[in-house]
């Protein structure tokens, strides 16, 4: 497939998946529409291409953003936007990985809709910060103490036991069912607002909660993580938002951008 910005209608056909380790975002697009076509008579134009190597394994990855150009001419603006006032600059955006073993491509993760319905109202998208995390990773060890301000991992102590009280309120219908405590995975503060990461064990003997107590949720208990965004009001925390379901997103958008410090890995 040609390197062209601007790209008629998809036409479903044949699609060349060994496209080698620097492929045309064009060519991408290719594999993920083959898989998931984008609305007939809908042309795309490629906005943005960003490859890197996979931190941990070198692989080559890449995201590719694209907005839609609907049929005739009949988008807004200069752009030919399906919506009047676009969220982001592209519709949508799709992470992918190469694969060295099969020499393929495949489609990771994706942010924004190709369903013109939809697309007016998505508002979750990678931000150039995001984008860039994703080639290195950032890591709360390796920031100054001028970078982290008050920002600081939560040990033993007062701070610890009030927040981890509040994330067990916010989880009050299991408690209730079961006595729970918790394995801390992630807890950090900035005094004012704090995020916790972790799993539920039962206060008695240690092992994990039954699915039944656990409640209906796409996780398996043994193994699922709860999470939760904490705010310090009158000197007392309370859960602003908590989740034990892998199917739920807890933080919109602009809230992971707002407490990255707070989510960023050890």
């Amino acid at each position: 497939m040609e390197c062209e910005p601007r790209m008629p209608p998809y036409r479903p056909g044949p699609v060349e998946d060994r496209l080698g380790e620097r492929p045309c975002p064009a060519a991408l697009l290719a594999t993920f529409f083959a898989r998931q076509p984008p609305p007939q008579e809908y042309g795309f134009e490629i906005v943005g291409y960003h490859r890197y190597r996979n931190p941990d394994d070198g692989s080559p990855e890449a995201v590719v953003e694209f907005r839609l150009l609907p049929p005739g001419g009949h988008g807004f603006g200069p752009d030919l936007r399906v919506c009047e006032r676009p969220n982001a600059a592209a519709d949508m955006q799709i992470q992918f990985t190469y694969d060295k073993d099969t020499q393929r491509w495949f489609d990771l993760d994706s942010r924004g809709a190709t369903i013109p319905s939809e697309i007016c109202e998505t508002r979750n998208y990678w931000t150039a910060q995001d984008i860039a995390d994703f080639a290195d990773p950032p890591q709360f060890g390796r920031l100054s103490a001028a970078e982290r301000g008050n920002v600081h991992d939560v040990g033993k102590g007062a701070e610890r036991r009030a927040i981890l009280d509040a994330v067990r309120e916010a989880n009050a219908d299991l408690n209730d069912r079961i006595p729970i405590v918790f394995v801390v995975e992630l807890l950090r503060s900035d005094g004012e607002h704090a995020f916790f990461r972790g799993q539920v064990r039962m206060r008695n003997g240690g092992g994990p909660v039954s699915a039944t107590d656990w409640g209906e949720c796409e996780q398996d208990p043994r193994d699922g993580v709860v999470e939760a965004l904490l705010e310090r009001r009158h000197g007392r925390w309370r859960a602003l938002k908590s989740n034990r379901c892998a199917d739920d997103v807890l933080l919109n958008n602009d809230e992971m951008q707002r407490y990255r410090l707070l989510l960023m890995e050890e």
